[in-house]
């Protein structure tokens, strides 16, 4: 069994990998257990990274970002600035 790195949101999640843009971070899975305490797990694009979002008091499937998260992230990005590491062929 996989032993989750956890957050209390995603932009607690951004600062420890260093990195302001909203897009590399995709939910990818739900991480839960038999009594149903679903949490959101997501990627860092950049490094492959993921962690859970879990938040005290917050209940199940809490969204990842919290109110701290929009002065941490720029929301002026409308995408990824992430290069993919495979680029389509012709």
């Amino acid at each position: 069994m996989t032993r989750w790195n956890r957050h209390t949101c995603a932009c607690a999640f951004a600062k420890e990998v260093d990195d302001r843009n909203p897009w590399h971070f995709p939910r990818v899975g739900i991480a839960d257990n038999v009594i149903y305490q679903g949490r959101f797990i997501i990627r860092h694009k950049g490094s492959d990274r993921e962690t859970v979002i879990s938040r005290p008091g917050a209940g199940p499937l809490c969204a990842e970002a919290d109110t701290c998260c929009f002065s941490w992230f720029d929301q002026t990005l409308t995408g990824p600035t992430i290069l993919p590491d495979r680029q389509a062929k012709p």
